[in-house]
């Protein structure tokens, strides 16, 4: 049996493209709009299992072909926004951020962009709003199951024909289930690679297997039925795209019930129902013939102007881009998509050396940025070793990073002198991390032991920061606590992001300062630095330095702080730091001007909240003579 052309299944289409581009534009009330991609995924296993089993049942299946028909349907239009990409990320991008794009273009031409960005998404990595081929992820695990179930369901078909449904089954419920643990304990594993997205095609292939049988026919006589579990499918997207946080476990369990639903929609929403007929209606049928083009060009056109503005998107905006992503997934499927498809009068040849054209292109912009350092050369309104000196150089300093910069349970020892007593350790989070190197000059210098316990995100190694599948901040504060009973250290260096708000976290600290104190020990607080509203280099690049300002927290928030700091320091061995002064004093001198910028425009933030060597180094320098003054104000 042939399956006839579904309006239904471009209505689909046009729900799961028009959730996603709703939920990249940043509406609250779509914040569930990426199951979208989830839905995409189970109708590609619904339309890849009908064509090859329709395919095998006529004795016409051809992996040449096969592979010819997918490459011609969606390389064409992808090369298209990705050749149009590069400019703009060279006129747009800071130096950093155009490498991750060359990396990231050349990761799509491999059909890896999901490992790419799988193992890009560290602490640091640039935010997912400012990358402009971050959506390419969903097609690589798409192309990645092209290339392994054909091959899969042929031979099942062949060997184990009556057992197919069963196979297909098995395999969903592994993945479902390895895709449960790892959203838990593995969440970037769990949400871009194929292993955990797999049971999302094979349920629609199941549904394509049930559609293909002859009892579907069948079955489409029970109107009530058909009507009650469409309308149920449709309900379960619904619920999902509106319901869903972007701070939930995903894919995981959740991703049952859009997942679940697009299925129901397929075997269930024919054109004699109610949801059927609404899915096909003209608009929204038209709307998903265009759904791939259109999904193609919404992340760029959001992600290059969120490039070019230091505040955030108005709905306005929003809306104009989202027509714009719309009018040009219009004009390149009716243009672009068509040139090379099968039947066309377009020489096939053509093809192959557009694909050609194009793969060199990418190799050699990706050369190129690599070998200029991402063409510092075009932004000559900036100190020439801007970029250079606008990152922590850890191998100056003889930092090992792996020891030294991540969730290993140890301290990192950075000088030892033998016949000196005094021993240092600076604890905290990634804002610690930031004085490795001008903490190991200030030891060297002075001739002190010291060692360094840089936790990212657990602020002053709070267990609150714990996560199901991190719970590095807890066995770090414990393993704190063991060396100060131990009496390892003569003095705490505390730093760490900001100021504590919550109750919770303030009577957290408090006890910990209390237990270092307790122990004899000097603890010093470094106050924590001031935050800026913008990143100063896009800031710098952009020539707006003087929107940037220093963000003041309302002393109402912080009262609970500022008490807790009051109580502690009744104690003779609790000291604070102000490491303010040193970085302002940089800049123009005061609070209400400080852009993160030196007087001479070099830079003293990294980011909004993080410093530069440069930073770091004035820190420890004003640091240095606080001490020689008897760490008096």
């Amino acid at each position: 049996m042939k399956l006839p052309y579904r309006k239904e299944i471009d209505g689909l289409r046009a729900l799961a493209v028009m959730s996603i581009v709703l939920f990249h534009a940043g509406f609250k009330v779509f914040e569930g709009g990426y199951v979208g991609v989830d839905i995409f995924f189970v109708i590609s296993g619904f339309l890849i299992t009908s064509i090859i089993v329709q395919d095998h049942r006529n004795g016409q299946f051809s992996f040449a072909a096969f592979y010819e028909r997918r490459a011609r349907r969606l390389l064409p239009a992808l090369f298209v926004v990705l050749l149009l990409s590069i400019p703009f990320a060279w006129l747009q991008m800071l130096p950093g951020e155009l490498t991750e794009f060359s990396k990231s273009l050349l990761s799509v031409l491999g059909f890896g962009s999901n490992f790419y960005f799988w193992q890009d998404s560290g602490y640091f990595a640039t935010s997912a709003e400012f990358r402009p081929l971050l959506h390419t992820w969903s097609l690589a695990v798409e192309e990645q199951f092209y290339l392994v179930f054909p091959a899969f369901l042929l031979v099942s078909l062949k060997f184990a024909r009556s057992a197919t449904t069963l196979i297909l089954l098995l395999i969903g419920l592994a993945s479902f289930a390895l895709s449960a643990w790892a959203s838990l304990y593995k969440p970037t594993f769990a949400f871009f690679l194929l292993p955990t997205r797999v049971w999302e095609f094979t349920l629609g292939a199941l549904a394509a297997q049930i559609a293909l049988s002859p009892a579907y026919s069948r079955l489409q006589t029970y109107r009530f039925c058909c009507q009650a579990v469409s309308l149920l499918g449709l309900l379960l997207i619904i619920y999902s795209i509106f319901v869903f946080k972007k701070t939930d476990v995903y894919p995981g369990y959740l991703a049952l019930v859009p997942v679940f639903g697009t299925s129901l929609l397929l075997v269930f929403s024919t054109n004699q129902t109610w949801v059927g007929r609404a899915l096909g209606t003209k608009p929204l049928v038209m709307i998903g013939l265009v759904s791939y083009s259109a999904y193609l060009w919404h992340q760029p056109l959001f992600a290059f102007y969120r490039l070019r503005e230091l505040d955030p998107l108005s709905t306005n905006v929003s809306w104009i881009l989202i027509f714009c992503s719309f009018g040009l997934g219009y004009f390149t499927w009716r243009f672009i998509e068509p040139i090379w498809r099968i039947g066309t009068t377009t020489p096939k040849r053509s093809f192959w050396w557009f694909l050609g054209f194009c793969a060199c292109v990418f190799v050699l912009f990706f050369l190129v940025v690599k070998y200029t350092g991402g063409y510092l050369f075009r932004l000559n309104h900036l100190p020439k070793d801007y970029f250079q000196t606008s990152w922590i150089n850890y191998k100056l300093h003889g930092l090992n990073n792996q020891q030294c910069y991540t969730d290993v349970m140890t301290p990192c020892p950075l000088t030892s002198f033998p016949d000196q007593d005094k021993n240092l350790l600076m604890v905290g989070d990634s804002h610690a991390g930031d004085f490795g190197g001008a903490f190991t000059e200030y030891l060297q210098a002075n001739k002190l032991n010291g060692s360094m316990f840089s936790v990212l995100g657990c602020g002053y190694v709070s267990n609150l920061k714990d996560t199901i599948s991190n719970t590095s901040c807890s066995k770090s504060r414990t393993l704190l606590l063991d060396l100060a009973n131990k009496k390892t250290f003569t003095t705490y260096l505390l730093v760490s992001a900001g100021e504590l708000h919550t109750t919770a976290e303030v009577n957290e600290f408090k006890g910990l300062v209390k237990d270092l104190l307790n122990t004899k020990a000097e603890v010093i607080l470094f106050e924590p630095r001031p935050r800026l509203k913008y990143d100063p280099k896009k800031a710098g690049v952009l020539q707006q330095n003087s929107k940037n300002t220093v963000i003041a927290f309302d002393t109402a928030v912080t009262q609970a702080w500022v008490s807790a700091l009051t109580e502690l320091s009744s104690y003779s061995n609790f000291k604070i730091f102000d490491q303010n002064k040193a970085l302002i004093q940089l800049g123009c001198g005061q609070s209400a001007c400080f852009d993160g910028h030196t007087k001479t425009g070099h830079l003293v933030y990294r980011d909004p909240t993080h410093l530069t060597d440069l930073g770091a180094k004035a820190v420890f320098d004003s640091y240095n003579a606080w001490q020689r003054r008897g760490a008096k104000p």
